[in-house]
């Protein structure tokens, strides 16, 4: 919705140094009203979006700390889209807000994975304990999954064979020291580059190029006999 001389469906702030909140919703009186409690609460609101698209926009020009999202939106993509979207990403937490409280609307909002869920009409106290709740929730989840990570990596660093890690789009996030040996390329090299860039393998009979599933690979140490041998562990 348009608030003052902004473009129409789409407000942008000053950002400040307090928790900053994109709120998505297409209802101009709902969406200024609730600016209102979150500034009254000392929350910077970074921008006011009515649909998906211009969700994704504000997150892309000035990511937020946590997002309220509506699941009714307008165009074709609601807000459930927009919040699986925004968490894939930018790995932003988001926080529902609906007047539908029905088991169908919640067991699909629930799949996106939301950190909170308000259901219309809601108290500001609500409001404003729901953003704290899911905003600690989300950094002990990232805490967690750092160290998650770090114990993990340590482990592949130990192992006696090559451990070669990428993410979804096939970009080489970790190499371990045994494979950076046998593929003869460093970690600092190889991170970031696409995977079927720092390991090819071709077939033994066809010399054909054998395309990497994108994954985690355990390649073994060449010998005499077999050239080099390869695993793939789905993560």
């Amino acid at each position: 919705m348009c608030c003052e001389s902004d473009p129409p469906g789409e407000t942008v702030l000053a950002l400040s140094e307090s928790t900053k909140i994109l709120v998505v919703e297409d209802e101009a009186i709902s969406a200024m009203d609730l600016r209102q409690h979150l500034e009254e609460f000392g929350y910077t609101v970074t921008g006011i979006a009515a649909s998906c698209e211009q969700a994704l926009g504000l997150c892309d020009r000035a990511p937020p700390d946590i997002v309220l999202m509506d699941i009714v939106l307008r165009g074709e993509r609601d807000g459930i889209e927009a919040a699986t979207l925004i968490r894939d990403q930018h790995d932003i937490p988001v926080v529902y807000l609906t007047a539908y409280g029905d088991e169908g609307t919640v067991r699909r909002a629930r799949e996106a994975m939301p950190c909170g869920f308000l259901v219309k009409p809601f108290r500001p106290d609500e409001i404003r304990a729901t953003i704290e709740v899911s905003l600690f929730r989300h950094r002990l989840e990232r805490k967690k999954l750092r160290q998650s990570e770090r114990w993990f990596a340590k482990t592949l660093h130990c192992v006696s064979d090559g451990v070669i890690a990428s993410d979804e789009a096939g970009v080489l996030r970790f190499i371990n020291p045994v494979a950076e040996g046998i593929v003869g390329c460093r970690y600092d090299q190889a991170l970031g580059r696409p995977v079927d860039e720092v390991l090819r393998l071709v077939d033994e009979c066809t010399g054909r190029p054998i395309e990497l599933p994108l994954s985690l690979i355990h390649i073994s140490e060449p010998t005499r006999r077999t050239p080099i041998s390869y695993a793939v562990f789905c993560l």
